[in-house]
């Protein structure tokens, strides 16, 4: 089972490595390490698409949350995970 960063307690050594690791991931996806925050308006052309999944809307939000916090969008990361933990 995978386990999400934001299953992390907040402040702890885990979730600031899986926090550095999604950084690691948003750069891979966009070729540097942007100086400035992610504007999704401006990047949407490279990140590939896929076809509709069919799993779980709670799974498919936990990949949400995944990206979010890949991207530095920590507050969405954490709207999500309230929704997911309900």
């Amino acid at each position: 089972m995978q386990t999400f960063p934001s299953s992390y307690a907040a402040g702890s050594p885990e979730e600031a490595q899986a926090k550095e690791k999604d950084k690691a991931v948003a750069r891979m996806l966009f070729g540097k390490k942007n100086a400035h925050a992610f504007d999704a308006r401006e990047h949407i052309g490279q990140i590939p698409t896929f076809q509709q999944t069919q799993r779980a809307l709670d799974e498919q939000l936990r990949d949400l949350m995944l990206v979010a916090n890949a991207l530095g969008m920590y507050d969405a990361a954490d709207f999500l995970r309230s929704k997911v933990q309900r």
